[in-house]
């Protein structure tokens, strides 16, 4: 490659011959010759060929000069031949001219005195003469090989171990562990307690019962119900939304209803709701402009009006709406159903280049995710985006929210503390399962 003094000068070259063999009329020394020829230039630059004739156009960018595509070197090559070949000789220095497009501006200023960007022309004459180095060409080669081989080792390794993950991600998600939520019988119950048989507890037993392992299938539906911002229906096909679970090792929730209270109700007796897409309901994610746009959760909605919980930088605020204080500001589009409402615990989700699964979203707007790598992360809802289809390997990501759901019993363990006194007599014979809370 040629120093950058040496590319420059290809051009500035043209310019100052231009000027000195210049014998120019006053009519010939007009700017607008050399606007109409670069006007001319530009318009064509869309359907321009290949530069594949007389100069190669290229710009420095952080102390480094790269090649223009083939597309703008013509359109590049071309104005600088018809400003050479115009009535004064080349001769004159482009100017901006109000009102002319800024790409124009942009051409214009390779003949300038500090233009912004250093633009240059390399003709054939230079390309002849740049010496060819063979030694760093075969080495850079070489390199290239090495790196193509390694890559192909850890794609092999990867496939090599492409069996044994699928085993692991299997015993992940069939292994009964305590904290994690099972099927039996048409019941849903939360495993206390692992041996040959496992401790099961149920809402409406007052100690755990050991039952085969058999029996038992775990059930994930239900796992994501219990996590905080889940919208369930309940009782008559009520709304509510999830709180979280109302007590380790035991499968009832806290949910936060439709009149802003909170009550507890049985895994089983939940199914999921999906978002609303018309008046927002309770567990719903909104949008309220007051002066500024604030992200916010519907935390009681009915015959009383709406109340929203926004999380703001200095704190929670709540604002409450009469009901016809709620139609007026949704028919005026100062409330409305945000776009983060079809987020939802379970989701795969981004912030950046992190992927992970989100955990939980709470009322001020806030979420829990556990990203590959690093769980727990906690931040603003809307600082995450739905992760597009195909582009981590389901493998990777069934995996990853197998570990959410593991990370999530191993935090219910650790908050137990004292289980309760039903619980304790069903573990007697397991004191060191008690302490560690393992199996």
């Amino acid at each position: 490659m040629l120093e950058a003094s040496q590319c420059l000068q290809d051009v500035r070259g043209g310019w100052h011959e231009a000027q000195a063999r210049a014998s120019l009329r006053p009519e010939d020394r007009s700017p607008e010759s050399s606007q109409r020829s670069l006007s001319r230039a530009i318009a064509s630059m869309g359907t321009a060929p290949a530069c594949d004739a007389g100069g190669f156009w290229m710009f420095q960018e952080d102390k480094q000069w790269l090649g223009f595509s083939p597309q703008m070197s013509a359109a590049l090559e071309e104005v600088y031949q018809q400003w050479l070949q115009e009535e004064a000789g080349g001769a004159l220095q482009p100017r901006d001219v109000p009102g002319v497009s800024p790409v124009m501006q942009y051409l214009a200023e390779f003949c300038c005195q500090g233009p912004k960007q250093r633009i240059c022309r390399l003709s054939e004459l230079h390309a002849a003469a740049v010496p060819v180095k063979k030694e760093a060409r075969a080495e850079e080669i070489q390199a290239l090989r090495r790196k193509v081989a390694e890559l192909e080792h850890q794609a092999q390794q990867l496939l090599n171990a492409a069996p044994a993950d699928g085993a692991l991600l299997l015993d992940l998600q069939q292994t009964l562990v305590p904290g994690r939520f099972v099927h039996w019988e048409g019941l849903t119950g939360c495993v206390v307690a692992c041996d040959s048989e496992a401790a099961i507890a149920f809402p409406d037993l007052e100690a755990a019962v050991w039952l085969p392992r058999a029996a038992l299938r775990p059930d994930y539906a239900k796992e994501l119900l219990s996590r905080p911002g889940s919208r369930v229906r309940y009782g008559r096909h009520e709304r509510a939304v999830v709180c979280g679970r109302a007590a380790p090792f035991c499968a009832v929730v806290e949910l936060l209803t439709p009149d802003g209270c909170k009550q507890r109700a049985k895994l089983q007796d939940l199914s999921k709701a999906a978002p609303s897409v018309e008046r927002p309901a309770v567990g719903d994610l909104v949008t309220y402009k007051n002066g500024e746009e604030l992200d916010g959760m519907v935390v009681q909605s009915n015959d009383l009006g709406l109340c929203i919980r926004c999380g703001l930088k200095r704190g929670i605020e709540d604002v409450l709406l009469s009901p016809a204080e709620a139609d007026q500001a949704l028919a005026q589009g100062v409330l409305r159903l945000s776009e983060l409402n079809t987020l939802e615990p379970g989701m795969f989700v981004t912030r950046g280049e992190e992927v992970g699964v989100l955990f939980a979203i709470h009322a001020d707007c806030s979420a829990v995710v556990d990203f590959i790598g690093a769980r727990g992360w906690r931040g603003p809802l809307r600082s995450l985006a739905v992760l597009a289809a195909g582009s981590v390997q389901d493998e990777a990501l069934a995996m990853c929210a197998s570990i959410s759901e593991l990370l999530a019993l191993s935090e219910a363990m650790t908050k137990c503390g004292a289980l309760p006194q039903r619980l304790n007599q069903s573990l007697k014979a397991w004191p060191e399962l008690h302490q560690t809370g393992q199996c």
